[in-house]
C-alpha cells in the first residue's frame, strides 16, 4: 500500500511540474479541473470548436456511434445493475457515476465521442451484463443473434469502406506538402489534427 502512495505521489508531481512550467512564464500553480470547469463551463469557449445539442450523447453518440446494435444490452444491463444494487441494499455507484458524467458533459456546448472514454469501460461491464442475462431467456436468443451478428458484420463493412474510399488523408497530405513551397491558407485544411495543413506546418 505503501508503494501505491509513493507511485501516486511521484507520478502526481511529476505532472504537475510538467503541467504548469514552461521556458517564458514562471512556475503557476493550476488546478486542471478547476481550468477545465472555467474555461467550458464558466466561459463557455468550448463552443468554438463547435455547438452540439444538449442530447447529443444520449441519442447520437452513444446509440449511433459507439453501441450501435448493443445499445439494448447496454440499456438493460444499465437498469439490472442499477436494480440488483438495490436489491441488495447497496449503492448502485457505477450508475451514479456514468449518468452524472454524461449529464455534466452533456451541459457543454461542445461534445466529442473522446469525451465519454473515462465512463466507457463502465458501461461495456454493464452491457455484458445486459447480453449475458438477456440470452439465457429463450425468447431473446434470436433477437441477440441477430444484434451481435449484425453489428459484427457492419463493423467489418464499415471499416472496409472507411479504408478503401473515406479516410484518404494521405492523399490529400501528399498533395499538399508537393503543392508548393509556401503552405496553402488554413481555409483549405481540414477538420482533423492529422490532415494536410498541420501536417504542411510540421515537415
Amino acid at each position: 500500500m505503501d508503494s501505491i502512495y509513493y507511485m501516486h505521489a511521484n507520478t502526481s508531481s511529476s505532472g504537475t511540474s510538467l503541467d504548469h512550467h514552461s521556458e517564458n512564464k514562471k512556475f503557476e500553480w493550476t488546478i486542471t479541473s478547476l481550468n477545465f470547469l472555467k474555461v467550458n463551463v464558466l466561459e463557455g469557449l468550448s463552443k468554438y470548436f463547435g455547438d452540439h445539442r444538449f442530447t447529443e450523447y444520449i441519442f447520437k453518440f452513444l446509440p449511433e456511434d459507439i453501441f450501435k446494435g448493443m445499445t439494448i444490452f447496454m440499456v438493460y444491463g444499465v437498469y439490472q445493475h442499477y436494480f440488483d444494487m438495490k436489491n441488495q441494499k447497496q449503492v448502485p455507484y457505477l450508475v451514479y457515476m456514468c449518468v452524472f458524467y454524461i449529464t455534466f458533459f452533456s451541459l457543454l456546448g461542445h461534445k466529442e465521442n473522446r469525451f465519454l472514454l473515462p465512463i466507457l469501460p463502465f458501461l461495456f461491464l454493464m452491457t455484458g451484463r445486459g447480453l449475458s442475462l438477456m440470452i439465457k431467456h429463450k425468447k431473446w436468443i434470436l433477437l441477440v443473434k441477430l444484434l451481435v451478428y449484425g453489428s459484427i458484420i457492419f463493423e467489418i463493412v464499415q471499416f472496409g469502406v472507411r479504408s478503401m474510399f473515406h479516410n484518404r488523408y494521405w492523399d490529400a497530405l501528399d498533395y499538399v506538402i508537393n503543392f508548393s513551397d509556401k503552405a496553402p491558407h488554413s481555409l483549405y485544411s481540414m477538420h482533423r489534427f492529422e490532415t494536410p495543413y498541420y501536417s504542411w506546418l510540421h515537415q
